[in-house]
Order: structure tokens, then sequence, then C-alpha cells
């Protein structure tokens, strides 16, 4: 554990937002999946954000998540099955 401490860059940093313009200019498929119970990042908020600049991005709220989502099997098979559903029509 030392080791990879060591020899692993940390920026702890807290990243830029992306500014409505640049959020804007995008125009690969975007897909945004905010947390319904995430403190740090208000799903509702985060979603409604990116739709707002981006129209033409996919938003979804998961309901009952929060900032780390659930490691459940049911969980990881809907989210894998979300971002093929994703990747495959991008």
């Amino acid at each position: 554990m030392g080791d990879t401490l060591r020899d692993m860059p940390m920026d702890l940093r807290i990243p830029p937002l992306a500014t409505d313009d640049e959020l804007r200019r995008l125009t690969m498929p975007v897909l945004v999946l905010g947390a319904a119970d995430d403190l740090s990042f208000p799903g509702a908020a985060v979603v409604g954000r990116v739709q707002s600049a981006v129209p033409h991005a996919e938003g979804e709220v998961i309901a009952g998540c929060k900032h780390c989502p659930p490691t459940t099997p049911e969980f990881r098979a809907w989210l894998s099955g979300r971002l093929s559903a994703f990747f495959e029509c991008g």
C-alpha cells in the first residue's frame, strides 16, 4: 500500500467546473448520470445543467443512489446495460 501511495501522483485540488460555453461547444454524444441522493453533486442539478447547455445530451438521475454507486450485482448489470446502450447508439 505504501509503494502505491508513493508512486501514484495525486492531485487533490478540486477540478475546475466546465463553463456553459464549453458545454455548448460539445459535439460528441454526451451521457450524464447523476445520483439522486448525492450531497456533493446533486444528481438532478448536474443532469439539468448539462442538458440545458448540451441539448443532445442524454441524462438520467439514479434514484436511491449516493455519491458512490452501489456495487450490487443488480446495479452493475443495470449500469453495464445503460452504458452499452449509450455506446452502441453513439
